[in-house]
């Protein structure tokens, strides 16, 4: 295997004991997909509890199934809520959706190619007319899915009034939506879960936190304090966030992360060119076994250490044109580069 690297810190070696100490702080064993919880992946550092989930698992009742579940799949658990409002449209294909919401949750399982559902749904009593008020606006001929929760949501935060933060209540968002569909989601506090393959995806938030399980062909995400866990992302994944925590479970072709203060764990299982820029949050990059490499590294007070001989050397990798170039920025976090086998 051939790999070069470049490495730069005016802080001095790697200080003995460091790979336990990783162990004992950031749990970055963890990341690499060891046995972990949820909650020990996001409440490590900052100590805060894991948040609770605010979706409720469907439990059956009765053999038969509304058209909501069944088109999102027997053996898939969909959210459902006290007061809630479903919505079923014929599909002709990929479409392309926006969904806008303040501080409801957005939540996206996988249909098939001619299946469209939304759900909009709330367990408050005091708002069992909040769904009603939501925007659903489907156009069949153009391919486009347009869902707001709360009218002036959709103008972004500058479209919203005192009132309209203080006493309208936000509502969930579930869509059932074909394979490879695009989706642009913008909210303030609402979490963001999505469970099926798509396309080229954008999710602008405050707060909430963004989970993408399943394969995306594109990824752009921007937010403060939430965190960002994805699956694979093919071709570019673009990720800007504030204090939270970021873990990429496939990197993309093109990958960009910055991070003020939060982790980041970057897994590679294909060629890619990756840039991770991070002020005081630590990083990872691990990279599955017979990629060729080239690692630039740059700390100012962290510390760096590879689990990797970056000096070695493998005529069938040297010989390769696939090969990843890794580059990684810190200030005062450290770096870490090793490896995967699976």
């Amino acid at each position: 295997m051939y790999s070069r690297s470049i490495f730069h810190t005016v802080h001095g070696p790697c200080e003995p004991g460091y790979r336990e100490r990783r162990r004992r702080t950031l749990n970055f064993e963890a990341l690499g997909k060891e046995a972990a919880s949820d909650a020990d992946l996001w409440a490590r550092v900052v100590g805060r509890a894991s948040r609770s989930r605010r979706y409720r698992v469907i439990q059956p009742k009765e053999k038969v199934m509304s058209d909501f579940e069944s088109r999102a799949g027997r053996d898939r658990a969909v959210p459902s809520f006290r007061h809630q409002r479903d919505e079923r449209f014929e599909a002709r294909g990929e479409l392309s959706v926006h969904v806008a919401t303040r501080s409801g949750d957005v939540t996206v399982l996988a249909g098939k190619a001619t299946e469209l559902a939304v759900r909009l749904g709330t367990d408050r009593s005091a708002s069992a007319e909040a769904p009603g008020r939501a925007r659903v606006e489907y156009d069949a001929a153009r391919g486009t899915l347009l869902v707001e929760t709360l009218p002036r949501a959709g103008r972004g935060l500058r479209g919203m009034t005192f009132s309209d933060w203080r006493e309208r209540d936000d509502v969930n968002v579930v869509l059932v939506l074909p394979l490879g569909s695009d989706l642009q989601v913008t909210t303030v506090s609402g979490d963001t879960r999505l469970e099926a393959a798509l396309g080229e995806v954008e999710v602008s938030s405050v707060s909430g936190d963004v989970q993408a399980s399943d394969e995306l062909s594109s990824l752009d995400v921007r937010t403060a304090s939430g965190d960002v866990s994805t699956g694979t992302v093919r071709e570019r994944l673009r990720c800007r966030v504030a204090s939270g925590d970021v873990m990429i479970a496939g990197a993309a072709a093109r990958t960009d992360v910055a991070s003020a203060s939060g982790d980041v764990a970057v897994t590679a299982l294909s060629p890619s060119d990756l840039s991770v820029n991070a002020a005081s949050g630590d990083v990872r990059v691990s990279v599955l076994e017979g990629l060729a490499i080239d690692v630039a590294g740059r700390t100012v007070s962290g510390h760096l250490e590879s689990r990797i001989d970056l000096d070695g050397l493998d005529e069938a990798a040297s010989r390769s044109d696939q090969l990843s170039m890794i580059r990684v920025t810190t200030v005062s976090g450290d770096i870490l580069i090793d490896r995967v086998t699976s």
